[in-house]
């Protein structure tokens, strides 16, 4: 299927339409959830307007309150098209008068389809006193696209033109809205290019690299926390804390290499354990005690107070970041730095990504002890 959005910022939040192209559905129903927030104006099937329905207030893994839209025709419809309109809450999203974002967390686009999106696209209108990161802009048109360069999915980042500051290497892109936030963007643009020396060539296989962009939200959202997708990074804000920034750099370049399993399930800890670990070996090899001390001590709830990694019903369960870095801090204090560095090193290198898989190379590359002392540990 296919999903292009059109999208015009207003006083009031967003007017958006989406058209999905459904070539292959063979069913007379269709669902998908999207921001409660939001109202719907008027859903098309092929052309012609449709009833819908609209289920209780539900929390969505990881995203914010939603509600279950469910369209029904009296034939399977091969072109759908949803207009609505108003300002979806969520985590890193927000609109101001300097900062708009909008992400996958907010649910502001349709989400839960019942085909793969295969092509996407976004179109902003009214926007050409802004920025639009890894936007095109026509000038013609006066129109940033978006998109078309594999499902990310919708992470729009936009800064009005006379507030932004931007700061630049050969490695990152380092934006922000926030005057106080300006002199900071220098040390992040540093502390990066330190840390992906490390990575691209040393921890991991070296690759050609293209530039990424980070951007600070700071002060549309609250501060908390950070979150990567294709090229980008986008942080609630920068810290004025080295060790602060040295970790959130370390972290979340790491997930160039350390990504692939399941976020949605408990196989998601392999992807943030990974980043957590290439974090504290890049401190570790770069003589930096004190980063390392700092990482670790993000994790300070004893692991017998944390629940299974591996769930019964696949689910992701609370705390499994931390119950997964500390499990791998057991396998450096048993062993070595060398020995976790070449567990990283098996994860970032897998074909399949999940954990029967990560074993199965520990147990063929490192020790068949170590192997079966995890697994056990998964369900502890």
């Amino acid at each position: 299927m296919t999903l292009h959005m059109d999208l015009t910022f207003t006083a009031a939040g967003l007017q958006a339409t989406c058209q999905m192209a459904l070539p292959k559905n063979e069913s007379p129903a269709l669902g998908f959830i999207l921001n409660s927030a939001l109202k719907i104006r008027e859903i098309q099937c092929d052309g012609a307007p449709a009833s819908w329905t609209e289920e209780s207030e539900f929390a969505p893994l990881y995203r914010a309150a939603s509600r279950r839209i469910c369209v029904r025709t009296a034939q399977p419809a091969h072109a759908l098209r949803v207009e609505y309109e108003g300002l979806p809450a969520g985590w890193c999203s927000g609109v101001s008068e300097d900062i708009r974002a909008l992400n996958w967390y907010s649910v502001w686009f349709p989400q839960e389809l019942p085909f793969p999106v295969e092509e996407d696209g976004v179109t902003l209108y009214g926007c050409a006193d802004w920025v639009l990161l890894k936007g095109t802009y026509d000038a013609q048109n006066q129109t940033w696209h978006y998109g078309g360069q594999g499902y990310d999915p919708f992470n729009l980042v936009l800064y009005r033109k006379a507030s932004l500051h931007c700061v630049s290497n050969d490695f990152i892109t380092v934006s922000c809205a926030d005057a106080q936030q300006a002199p900071l963007a220098e040390q992040i643009a540093a502390s990066f290019a330190q840390t992906l020396a490390y990575y691209n060539g040393t921890l991991f296989p070296q690759k050609t690299w293209t530039p990424l962009d980070m951007a600070s939200l700071c002060p549309l959202t609250p501060p908390g926390g950070a979150y990567k997708r294709k090229g980008l990074i986008v942080t609630t804000q920068f810290s004025d804390d080295p060790l602060q920034t040295a970790w959130l750099n370390a972290h979340e370049l790491a997930h160039e290499w350390c990504t692939g399993a399941p976020t949605h399930t408990w196989e998601g800890w392999l992807n943030e354990t990974t980043a957590e670990w290439a974090a504290l070996l890049f401190a570790q090899a770069s003589g930096q005690e004190a980063l390392f001390s700092y990482i670790l001590a993000q994790h300070d709830t004893p692991m017998s107070a944390l629940p299974p990694i591996r769930t019964a019903d696949g689910s992701r369960p609370e705390g499994v970041h931390d119950k997964g870095t500390l499990l791998l801090y057991e396998v450096y204090r048993r062993f070595s730095f060398e020995t976790v560095q070449r567990l990283v090193q098996l994860f970032a290198a897998l074909e399949t990504k999940d954990t029967a898989h990560w074993l199965a190379a520990i147990r063929e590359q490192v020790s068949p002890e170590l192997a079966v002392w995890l697994a056990e540990q998964l369900d502890l």
